[in-house]
Formats: C-alpha cells, structure tokens, sequence
C-alpha cells in the first residue's frame, strides 16, 4: 500500500510539472518499460511509439495489437491473473464497460478545466467523479461521401447541407428499373443491416436534435430514446422514410449488400462513413470520381454535431508502474505526439490547439477538422447489445410490426435492462 501511494503521488507530481518526465525528487529516475493494448493497427502506433522510446529512454512503450472480438475476455482474464497491460488505447463506446478496470487520473494532476480546455467537446464522455479515465489522441468523425459524376448527371450542383434536402433530393438521385426496383440508390437510409454506420448516423441525428441518447444519474446509465420531447420518434420517422417504397423520397431497399459496396460500385449517390474511410473507398475503386463534406444537420438544432469515434489513453488498474504509465499517457497525449497521430492516420487531432490550424492540402483536412470540433458520442453501456437493439427497433418499424412509439419503448426497455 505505501509502495503504491508513493507512486501514485510521484504520478500526480509529473502531471503537475513539479517532476520531468524520467526524472524523480533528488535525482530519482522514472523508468519503466510499459504495455500498451489497442486496436488501432501496430503499423500504425508502433512506429510513433518507437520515436517516443528514443526521445524518452527512461520509459518505453511497446504496442500490442488485439482483436476487437477477444479484446473483452483477454483483458479480463489478464486482470484475474494480475497481469495485462499497463495503458489501453480506449475507444469511447467502451468507457462505461471499463471505467472500473481503470486508474483515473487525478484532477489534483489534471484539472476538468485544463481538461475542457485541451480536447473536443466530446472527450468529456472520459471525465469520471473519481479523476480522468484517458487522454485522447484519435478522433474519426462521421462525414458525407458523395459521388460527383451522379450528383453532376441529376443537375445537382453541390451536396445537401441539411437532411431535409434528401426529402426532395432523393427521388431525383434514384433511378429506378421498374417501379420498386431501384438500379442507382440516391441515399442509403431506411434499413439497418445493410446501412454501413447504420447505429452511428441514427445517433448523430438523435444528438443533433439536442437527445443525449443516454443519462448519468447518479452511477446509473439511463437510456433516454423514449425521450419527453418525441425526438427519437421524429428522428425514426424521417430515416424509415427512404426505405418505404410508397414515400416519395424511396430510395434505397434490403436488395443491395450494403451501402459501403453499393458507393464503390458507384450505384450509390451519398454514403454516410467515416474520415478513417478515405483512403481505402479510393484504393478499393480507384476510377471512383467522390468527395466529402461534413454529414447534413438539422435544420432547427440551435448546434451543429455529427458523430466521432474518438480513443484514448487509459491507465489499467493493474499497472505495476503508475508514475510511467502516467508520464507516458502524459507526453503521448501533448501535442507532438498529437500531429503524428494525426498525420499517420490522416485524421483530425482530438486537441483544440491542433484543430486550429487546418493544413492547406490535402483539401479533405477541412472538412475533417471542421468535422472533429463538432463529434459528439454517447456513453454506451454495450456496443454489441445496443447495436442490436437499434436493428431490432429499426425492423420493427419497417416491417410494421410495431408502431414507431412501440419501437422505441421497446429498445428503452431493453436497453435499461443491459447489465
């Protein structure tokens, strides 16, 4: 116990500047050679994790790529055996889940207002009670992909800014064989299955309508979809609406295979994906003539918001090194460090200080940056069992079997009886 609050206060003392990272009181020295787990590639952390082992010799930091699938058992069974590793790069739909398995970092170190003032909005999805849970370093916001030569061919000079645009910009975007039958989609909206980023475009217009989809009462999460002011069920009706073929804006049905494949083979106007998306819709279609804009908003939401997938560095409960762990988690997340994450993985910087310079080229960095400021997310109590939910309530409605009222008193109930 008194080995472990001396490292703690010798952690809290490198957050507040009192200690150099790698150096302690009287000459003492910060060592220590750390674990980090993620998901993200190893071909893409190891070699930024490798500069940050030459310039900080006392500490060094090796990358172990896990697979989303075992992630949850490996790690547990790693903290049954007093093993695992020392930092976790966390993604935000998983905080909830681990927030326990975790060392926050104390705001005696790291003060909320420091916090705020250092990362986007949504990074406060990590501020817990008890300290900080990570510091962000990875943030993919969900953007606008449209195919130029389809919009070109209907006589639509620019992309929609607002989604009751597609309302009338669908039908003109559809091209339908015979009636029903739809050869080129306008855009990929009213299914789940088949709607690539089906559960994070559904959330980003449930935020933009000013519904946290879920609320912290007390230590409790509460899910908020049958919400007072109907705006899930508003939100429902208007994304149900492009798969019903007796709706105007039909554009879009269960006979493709997904929205992604649909865009590459250029049978898809608009496609809704991630910034981190880019470079491999270029490199599965080459001769794809597209280009990207931030996801349409709503029309009388007072903010702008689209959806992020944002990662951050967390210290596991059981590090045997809290005062490496936390000047590592400390530099990695400093600004140096940020840009070349950034830059490795051509995406937005989660820092404030980063996103107010946007780089002149590539010209997509504009609207990704524009993008990060305004990422929004949702503490999820279970990725898996939510992304089931949000299908069950989905073909619930398409197929009729219940109202959109029924549908989303269901996914309420279920979602509160996740544990």
């Amino acid at each position: 116990m008194i080995v472990l609050v001396v490292a703690l206060v010798l952690g809290v003392m490198i957050f507040a500047g009192l200690i150099p990272i790698g150096g302690g009181p009287g000459g003492q020295v910060v060592t220590g050679n750390l674990v980090m787990w993620g998901f993200a590639r190893s071909s893409t952390v190891s070699p930024i994790l490798t500069k940050y082992n030459e310039q900080n010799q006392n500490i060094t930091v090796s990358y172990v790529e896990k697979n989303p699938a075992a992630f949850d058992r490996e790690y547990i069974e790693a903290l049954a055996n007093g093993a695992g590793p020392d930092l976790l790069l966390l993604p935000q739909d998983l905080i909830w889940r681990y927030k326990g398995r975790l060392t926050p970092i104390p705001y005696a170190s790291f003060p909320a207002a420091t916090f705020r003032d250092s990362f986007v909005s949504m990074a406060d999805l990590y501020l817990d009670p008890r300290g900080i849970l990570g510091l962000p370093i990875i943030l993919d916001p969900l953007v606008m992909y449209y195919n130029r030569n389809l919009l070109d061919s209907a006589g639509v000079a620019k992309p929609p800014e607002f989604w009751d645009e597609f309302l009338t910009l669908a039908p003109i975007l559809t091209k339908q064989t015979t009636p029903g039958s739809i050869d080129t989609a306008g855009v990929a909206l009213g299914t789940y299955s088949n709607v690539t980023n089906a559960k994070e475009i559904i959330s980003a217009m449930i935020l933009q309508s000013g519904n946290p989809v879920t609320l912290l009462s007390g230590a409790n999460l509460i899910p908020n979809l049958s919400d007072a002011g109907r705006i899930t069920e508003a939100v429902l009706r208007f994304y149900t609406e492009f798969s019903n073929p007796s709706k105007e804006a039909y554009s879009w049905n269960r006979s493709f295979s997904s929205s992604r494949n649909a865009f590459i083979s250029e049978n898809l106007a608009i496609y809704f994906g991630f910034a981190g998306e880019l470079f491999s819709l270029r490199e599965t279609n080459p001769n794809l003539n597209f280009d990207v804009a931030k996801l349409p908003q709503s029309r009388t939401a007072k903010t702008e918001a689209t959806f992020g997938k944002l990662s951050a560095l967390a210290i596991s409960k059981n590090t045997k090194n809290p005062p490496a762990a936390l000047a590592a988690v400390n530099a990695l997340s400093a600004p140096a460090y940020g840009v070349q994450f950034a830059q490795a993985l051509s995406l937005p910087p989660p820092r404030r200080d980063l996103l107010a310079v946007i780089p002149p080229s590539p010209h997509y960095l504009k609207t990704f940056y524009r993008s990060a400021l305004i990422s929004k997310a949702w503490l999820d109590p279970s990725p898996e069992a939510t992304d089931l939910i949000f299908k069950n309530m989905i073909d619930n409605i398409v197929s009729g079997r219940f109202t959109l009222s029924q549908s989303i008193s269901e996914a309420q109930k279920e979602m509160s009886a996740i544990r």
